[in-house]
């Protein structure tokens, strides 16, 4: 909510316009605009994306995925798992975020000591 019960966001530095409240929120805006909107940054985004490079594994493959992860999103996890040609395994973890848990890991040393035999 932009305004809080007092109105203070709208009022929060209001005698400087140097510590102005809404003058970050204004340059925060610039920032994000500046950053993102040149084709340069969003193509070299893009060729790093890990989904770029799925149809170059050749080997049996293992991914697991939290669906609270805020750092890869569990979407980018999916579109790669999909594209993937070889022999592969999934393991999703409904609670885990950016991390696995050793109930994971011990599931993922199973897995590759299955694919030794």
């Amino acid at each position: 909510m932009l305004f809080s019960a007092n109105n203070s966001y709208l009022v929060n530095g209001l005698d400087n316009r140097d510590n102005y409240y809404m003058k970050k929120v204004y340059l925060s805006c610039v920032r994000a605009i500046e950053y993102l909107d040149t084709p340069e940054k969003i193509n070299t985004m893009a060729y790093f994306d890990v989904v770029n490079f799925a149809r170059q594994i050749e080997v049996p493959v293992f991914m697991t995925w939290g669906f609270n992860d805020d750092v890869c999103p569990p979407t980018t996890s999916y579109i790669v798992y999909y594209l993937l040609k070889e022999p592969k395994t999934a393991m999703i973890t409904p609670v885990n975020e950016h991390w696995i848990s050793s109930e994971t890991r011990h599931y993922i040393m199973k897995w590759i000591k299955a694919q030794l035999r």
